[in-house]
């Protein structure tokens, strides 16, 4: 196991040496050692506006845990920790009825400190308007990128029962910085049931839209949690989806690195649940903390967020996980794996919640708006992000998503490179062959089969060798226990139809998603990772 560990120690990743520049920013000289240091100073700082007895007990706990590589927090804050302005925080929504002028200019300022940017559009009622709006947003966005520690994004939802939401889809496909969703009421998916024809009429063109682009992606609206401390606020999701907020809310996140929670004995690999609720609620009390010290892009962000002290713990290495348990992804047992991990997930925040509620009280929209429920620190506690660069980092697979290939060519920054995912690496030097052997004979053209075996190669399947039926029941799994989204992408091949897709998306609003995204296979020109045939 002593390989397995080092595994996921940065300074091991093959990636490393590019996204440090990001992540280390002012400070490379420093390292990663001077960045964990940085961020347990903080945490510092943040834990002395509390009178708790075991603030040195939780910071060496947290010290051992962000050097262990078992959790980590969202790019921003490991970006921004050390600057006068701690622009920290990942996920902001924006009140889009505002001037646009005073719109832009606080979205510049949330994108300046890399945060993305969701809003909804559902105020405005023409085709056009919405088109307009979302163009000009997103060549604003693309103009001022430059100076950047990375590009920027946006997400915009709209419903698909405003009269103007085929603005939305023609605009699927043609934005450069901006991701697409459009909202879907339950009432609705009853109509679609119903076979209401002109529900059904919508819902083509969604699903038609989605297989031609990729875009929109699906987001169940009547299952967004719905807490702000105004009544009736609009909600948008993030840019990644997993994290629900009002108009003018912004939420940090961390995750959590499930291969680093396998324990081993003499005869098997297991996942330690025990020490994985203890690390979840290390996740809670840090970033709850972080809401005390970072800095707002303006005064109603500041109000608005820290009346609901929103945060979401989530989970990276998942597919990896169960290469390691010898579990197939899309089997029963990795989806009833999915199911425990969710539910302990959810306990550990709630029970850490509650604690901190005791201890700092609970967050003050609940007080506000006499919300009767469970006294808890934070009003929402999980989100399940697709960790892009923190995966990277530890050298283990995006949140819950399945491997996207064996070998692949990724473009990081300015630079590509080609690399044999982690754990197949890992496998094949328990199995005593050299990865850069496998990696040949892959691009070669020979089968994973023929170089490691059936069995095993049995326990690597690709995003596209899951069946979207799979990758939705162990979303489903996963939606069951937490509060918050899950970012996930269900992968289909490009002779996937649109028949399908509507399949498909019936199948997830029954199953009790959230949302989701559809994405056919080279449906889109330039594809972020390109899996290597």
């Amino acid at each position: 196991m002593e390989d397995l560990r080092n595994l996921a120690d940065p300074n091991e990743s093959p990636f490393f040496p590019l996204l440090s520049k990001r992540i280390l920013h002012r400070h490379l000289d420093e390292g990663w050692p001077g960045l964990l240091r940085r961020i347990v100073d903080a945490s510092e700082k943040a834990e002395m506006l509390y009178d708790e007895s075991d603030k040195d007990e939780y910071i060496i706990k947290l010290r051992k845990t962000l050097e262990n590589s078992e959790f980590l927090p969202n790019s921003p804050l490991m970006v921004n920790i050390s600057e006068d302005k701690k622009k920290i925080f990942a996920c902001f929504a924006l009140d889009a009825r505002k001037p646009i002028n005073e719109f832009l200019n606080v979205a510049r300022q949330v994108h300046d400190g890399m945060g993305g940017v969701g809003y909804t559009l559902n105020h405005l009622k023409a085709p056009g308007e919405i088109k307009n709006f979302i163009q000009l947003f997103d060549k604003d966005t693309e103009e001022h990128q430059s100076g950047r520690p990375r590009p920027a994004s946006n997400a915009v939802t709209v419903s698909i029962n405003n009269p103007g939401f085929i603005g939305i889809l023609q605009q699927a496909g043609k934005t450069k910085v901006t991701n697409l969703n459009v909202g879907i009421p339950d009432s609705f998916m009853e109509k679609v049931r119903r076979s209401d024809s002109e529900a059904l009429e919508k819902f083509n063109m969604v699903a038609e839209s989605i297989h031609r682009t990729g875009q929109p992606a699906i987001l169940f609206t009547d299952r967004v949690p719905n807490v702000a401390l105004e009544e009736n606020a609009p909600i948008a999701a993030n840019v990644c989806g997993e994290s629900p907020l009002a108009a003018d809310e912004s939420g940090l996140l961390g995750s959590l690195n499930l291969v680093k929670f396998i324990r081993s004995n003499e005869t098997d690999l297991s996942f330690d649940f025990e020490k994985f609720i203890e690390t979840v609620r290390i996740g809670v009390r840090f970033l709850d903390g972080m809401h005390d010290i970072h800095y707002h892009s303006s005064p109603q962000l500041k109000k608005n967020t820290l009346s609901t002290r929103k945060i979401g713990v989530g989970l990276m290495g998942y597919a990896h996980l169960l290469i390691l348990l010898g579990i197939r992804y899309g089997s029963e047992e990795s989806i009833r794996l999915a199911e425990e991990i969710g539910k302990a997930l959810m306990q550990g925040a709630q029970e850490e919640s509650t604690r901190l509620a005791y201890k700092r009280g609970v967050y003050p929209a609940a007080l506000s708006n006499n919300i009767n429920r469970e006294k808890k620190r934070n009003a929402l506690l999980v989100a399940i992000a697709q960790t892009s660069t923190l995966s990277l980092l530890v050298n283990t697979s995006s949140g819950i998503e399945p491997i996207n290939g064996y070998l692949t060519k990724q473009n990081i920054l300015d630079d590509t490179i080609y690399i044999l995912d982690p754990i197949l690496a890992y496998t094949v030097q328990k199995l005593g062959l050299n990865p850069d052997d496998v990696k040949n004979l892959l691009l070669g053209g020979i089968e994973l089969s023929n170089v490691i075996g059936e069995k095993l190669a049995y326990l690597f399947p690709r995003a596209l060798d899951i069946k979207p039926e799979e990758h939705i029941e162990v979303q489903a799994a996963f939606q069951k226990s937490i509060d918050g989204g899950i970012s996930k992408t269900l992968n289909c091949s490009f002779s996937t139809n649109v028949e399908e897709i509507k399949q498909w998306i019936q199948l997830g609003h029954e199953k009790g998603l959230i949302g989701f995204m559809i994405y056919r296979d080279n449906s889109l020109k330039s594809q972020p990772i390109e899996v290597i045939k």
